[in-house]
């Protein structure tokens, strides 16, 4: 996909069984600590909730929230065949990931952006490394759901002739609002990026896929409008503070409040830096697709921090975003870099990206690997929640309780705690609170009335490996939960 004559695309008749051996062992290692790391978490618990509750005969039910995607109706079926545990929930994504790789295998083969199959099954092992897509693969959020349209929307680019091509993307294109609103300001870039190195090449496609996706938002805002979630939704959006405020409000000194808006991923620098590298190796190297390929994902990359921070925030799990264009480059540029010792370091830096990514995720895991079972979460809940309970239940214990309650309030949602916002009827509803220990008396004050402690605790037995630091996925702390009973 370049300017300039592309090479054929390299043939190994082992490099298929390579990749699908790569491919099921990046599925297995996956599902199998599936439940072990990270610890769940607000966010997946909400993607998750509106399913849940849809098969607990309570309709699809978002409450207190406004995260609203196409992925969320899709967990419908799946739980319904895989059940609503958090295995099932992480599978999706697991799986969604996995797909989304051997897409971009394909991709980027038959585009001919890395002419051999060594560099391509290097592309993977760098995106399998990367931190930022463990996190997308992993989280149970919609984030692998979107490395996968991100694949798709490169494969369809590959498809030779141009009026399927651009069918294609216009139909992927229109449900990228339904996916999430992120997707628009990514599909703005690519368009960007695509006009400015192609010039008119693929002015059909970017014009196709920028009035689908318009049509596609517009029915998106019209349904939720139907629905009576309009208000709540522009009000959620507003709420959100954009990466200008933020800035203003460092020079204003009222402090710089980065979490959630600058990214912790800590392969990007990395990564950013092997590419930086690698366009000085171009200077010995006279070949003009060298230099496309290098400058089409860093600007790409570059471009779009810019046109998220400024439309909103750009959190750790926005970064496969930047992780793939980058890697891409980084694998075609060095298929065709002369060795050199800039060529060297580039390596180096993509053997530091993937020890940041799945070193640091994998030495976190092992350091309280009996603290992150599941199992002591489920057997704590077993014993605390009975059928006929009404309970608030930190993120940490949600979906462990679902199947056993009547009906489970999800405490910490996109927006802030719900205590404030539960009606003195939904208060006095609930029977049960199993939740944090620093959050008790908070909790308890706020819900009104009077509870007991059951003398029931699930406590973590080793340290963190980084307690008390600020450092996102890394940082999310194992179960810590206490119960209290209404009386």
């Amino acid at each position: 996909m370049d300017s300039t004559s592309k090479p054929a695309p390299g043939k190994s008749p082992r490099e298929g069984a390579w990749v699908g051996l790569f491919l099921l062992a990046f599925l297995a290692v996956n599902l199998l600590t599936a439940t072990r790391y990270p610890v769940p978490w607000a966010d997946e618990c909400d993607i998750a909730e509106p399913a849940v509750s849809f098969l607990h005969g309570q309709g699809f039910v978002i409450r207190f929230s406004e995260i609203l995607s196409l992925y969320t109706f899709l967990l419908v079926p799946w739980m319904k065949l895989f059940g609503a545990t958090l295995l099932a929930l992480r599978a999706a994504c697991i799986l969604s990931s996995t797909a989304a790789l051997g897409l971009l295998w394909s991709a980027v083969k038959r585009l001919g952006l890395v002419g051999r199959a060594s560099g391509r099954l290097f592309l993977l092992l760098l995106l399998m490394t990367e931190y930022a897509m463990i996190f997308a693969c992993r989280d149970g959020r919609y984030d692998g759901f979107g490395c996968l349209l991100m694949a798709a929307s490169l494969w369809m680019m590959s498809i030779p002739r141009r009026r399927p091509r651009v069918l294609s993307v216009a139909i992927l294109s229109l449900f990228l609002a339904w996916a999430g609103l992120q997707y628009l300001p990514l599909l703005f870039v690519a368009g960007a990026v695509l006009l400015l190195f192609f010039r008119r090449r693929y002015v059909p496609e970017v014009a196709a896929a920028s009035a689908s996706a318009a049509l596609g938002a517009a029915l998106f805002f019209a349904s939720v409008y139907a629905a009576g979630r309009l208000p709540g939704l522009l009000h959620f959006m507003r709420a959100q503070p954009s990466g200008p405020t933020i800035l203003l409000d460092w020079i204003r000194h009222k402090g710089f409040h980065q979490a959630n808006y600058i990214p912790k991923d800590f392969s990007l620098p990395s990564l950013a830096a092997a590419a930086v590298s690698l366009w000085f190796a171009r200077r010995q190297e006279g070949n003009d697709r060298f230099r496309f390929v290098l400058g089409f994902g860093l600007v790409f990359a570059l471009l779009l921090s810019v046109v998220m921070l400024a439309a909103a925030k750009l959190p750790t799990y926005y970064c496969y975003m930047l992780a793939i264009p980058l890697s891409i480059s980084i694998a075609s540029a060095l298929d065709l870099a002369p060795r050199c010792s800039f060529r060297n370091a580039a390596l180096a830096l993509c053997s530091l990206s993937a020890l940041a990514g799945a070193g640091l995720n994998l030495a976190v895991c092992l350091s309280d690997w009996r603290d992150r079972d599941y199992a002591r979460v489920e057997h704590f809940i077993a014993q605390s929640i009975q059928p006929g309970d009404t309970a608030y239940v930190d993120a940490a214990g949600y979906l462990a309780a679902r199947p056993i309650a009547r009906d489970v309030y999800l405490p910490e949602v996109a927006g802030g705690d719900i205590l404030d916002r539960l009606s003195p009827p939904q208060k006095a509803s609930i029977t049960v609170l199993v939740i944090r220990p620093e959050d008790a008396a908070r909790v308890v004050a706020g819900m009104g009335g009077k509870w007991m402690p059951t003398g029931q605790r699930l406590a973590p037995v080793h340290h963190m490996l980084f307690a008390g630091h600020n450092l996102g996925f890394l940082s999310l702390k194992p179960a810590d939960l206490v119960a209290f009973r209404r009386f």
